[in-house]
């Protein structure tokens, strides 16, 4: 039984609660920098189950207390803590009755977790030191120095080093940030680009060419930095008096996320992160001018705030809101009064109005913010924006377009119900659909198969773009995350959502957008019924007016005048 709706309108219900509780938790802790290097303040359903957790139990407790139609539910519970929880809050009721080896399952779960600690300590040990060597012998070569200009303060714009952006032979390209540097750069501001810690060694090659444009973040540590980041561990101050949300006693789940901390190598590479930063701003804080960063209010841009306020109070930093802000996406907001305590930049570029609206109401200071446009979608203004045409030929069994996300448990979800309502050629009558899958970049399917088993034959993985993708298909169906969805309903192909059992992390919701939505149970009905309605139609409908209550054209003019 599919249970997406019903969670997501408790998510929705309990999500500002929920921020405001862990502002509490933030206001007890006595290091700040070690509660917000860690992956549960961001509250991304992405990164931590926490909040989803959540959700579920406030599910169970609205089934509980509501037995009017005097049916037995059976629940099956996944995670041991959640059901270590739940049996504390319901074991004085009479309606409830909790099976299973429940204190086993967190045993079990601790000595996994425990167990993973000491390696995930030498994997961080191990990269940290390769990453610092690395750039450090580079340098010492020759082939990589400081390019800051003795007589002009440079603009850093913090980028990921990723395969796309080697796309176009000899040349670099962002793709978050796209031709800001350009702009920049046409009015006379020196430019330099500053790399996360981590850079793969095939890729940091690759940016040789590129040197002078180039800071190499790993270059600023040191051996006594990565033995003390070794030391580094995760707690939550005070678990007394904030283990109470509302009615619930969350202690089962904080020492779930203690647990998760200690045996992943994230936590102490934040601190390595911040370390870094601080050592390199301490050196250069006099020839640069600003810091410009993807934003999305994740740890480690935390760290990076902390680090330059801590090193530089008045060097302005400015987060660039890149992507779109679905509301069930927590990172992106606050807790009431949380910006007092959370290292923030000092300005947020919005990418558009929608966004806008959604940030401004997410606790932060409203004078923060601007709309400076959309970098990443800036071809959606142009002439040779994509729409489907109109006069091509449709197969007759019609072509299913199915966007994968970045997130693996929503992908892996989406490819399973997939396979089950595409893939068996009999529940069609012989006429399945074509399927063409189109994976994110930062998710191939190599990375899925052993979750997803075969796909079928009849199924096709490609590697196009999108933008060519769309003129095969007839139908784009998706699951959040994702912002292909825009790509394709604006040009012109319609869209079908499919919801399991997970958050539902779409942003498109928010900006009230309208689609079909689909459960594992209805995706075969669903995307049938499209497939007829698309036969019939007399040609895909073009909707570039649904632009312009999303995303805006890139304004150089405030740019310019936001970052110098």
């Amino acid at each position: 039984m599919s249970i997406g709706e019903e969670l997501n309108r408790v998510a929705h219900d309990i999500r500002q609660r929920v921020l405001d509780w862990m502002g509490v938790i933030a206001v007890h802790q006595r290091n700040r920098l070690n509660w917000w290097a860690s992956t549960m303040s961001s509250r991304s359903p992405l990164q931590t189950d926490f909040f989803l957790l959540m959700c579920y139990a406030e599910l169970v407790r609205g089934w509980i207390r509501d037995d009017r139609r005097n049916v037995t539910r059976i629940v099956v519970v996944e995670d041991p803590w959640l059901l270590r929880m739940l049996e504390g809050q319901f074991k004085d009721d009479r309606r409830v009755k909790c099976c299973g080896r429940v204190l086993s399952g967190c045993v079990s779960s601790a000595v996994f977790w425990l167990a993973r600690s000491p390696a995930a300590a030498a994997y961080l040990f191990g990269w940290s030191l390769w990453a610092m060597l690395l750039s450090k012998l580079l340098s010492a070569s020759g082939d990589w120095h400081d390019r800051f200009d003795a007589d002009e303060r440079a603009v850093l714009i913090f980028t990921w080093i990723e395969p796309r952006c080697f796309a176009n032979a000899g040349e670099f390209h962002d793709p978050y940030t796209g031709r800001l540097s350009d702009i920049l750069v046409k009015h006379r501001e020196h430019v330099l680009r500053i790399t996360p810690l981590v850079v793969p060694t095939r890729l940091l090659r690759r940016l040789r060419g590129c040197s002078s444009r180039f800071i190499i973040t790993a270059r600023y540590l040191s051996f006594p930095d990565i033995l003390r980041a070794l030391w580094q561990r995760f707690r939550i101050d005070d678990m007394r008096k904030v283990r109470r949300f509302e009615a619930w006693d969350v202690s089962p789940l904080l020492f779930r996320e203690l647990l998760r901390e200690w045996g992943h190598p994230g936590f102490a590479r934040e601190y390595l992160f911040h370390t870094a930063v601080r050592r390199l701003i301490r050196r250069h804080k006099d020839r640069i001018k600003c810091v410009v960063y993807p934003f999305e209010n994740q740890p480690w841009e935390k760290m990076l705030c902390a680090a330059i306020r801590r090193e530089a109070p008045g060097l302005r930093i400015v987060g660039y809101q890149h992507s779109s802000v679905p509301s069930l996406l927590l990172n992106f907001f606050l807790g009431r009064d949380e910006s007092v305590l959370m290292p923030l930049p000092d300005h947020i570029v919005a990418n558009g109005p929608a966004s806008l609206q959604l940030l401004r109401q997410g606790n932060y200071p409203s004078e923060m913010f601007s709309d400076g446009g959309a970098f990443r979608f800036e071809y959606l203004f142009g002439p040779t924006r994509t729409a489907v045409s109109r006069s091509r030929e449709r197969s007759e069994r019609g072509c299913v377009l199915v966007g994968v996300p970045s997130s693996r448990y929503h992908a892996v979800d989406l490819l399973d119900a997939v396979v089950e309502a595409l893939g068996d050629s009999a529940a069609w009558a012989g006429r399945a659909p074509e399927c063409i899958i189109k994976c994110h970049p930062d998710l191939p399917i190599e990375m899925m198969r052993d979750a997803i088993g075969p796909i079928p034959e009849s199924f096709v993985v490609a590697t196009q773009p999108l933008a060519e993708l769309f003129q095969r298909a007839d139908v784009f169906l998706y699951a959040p995350p994702t912002t292909s969805c825009w790509e394709a309903y604006v040009a012109g192909l319609p869209t079908v959502k499919y919801v399991g059992d997970l958050l539902d992390v779409d942003p498109a919701d928010s900006f009230g957008k309208r689609h079909l939505v689909c459960s594992r149970e209805t995706l075969r009905a669903g995307v049938s019924f499209v497939l007829d309605v698309v036969r019939t139609a007399s040609g895909p409908p073009n909707r570039p007016e649904a632009l312009h209550g999303i995303f805006s054209p890139v304004d150089e003019d405030r740019w310019v005048r936001i970052v110098t």
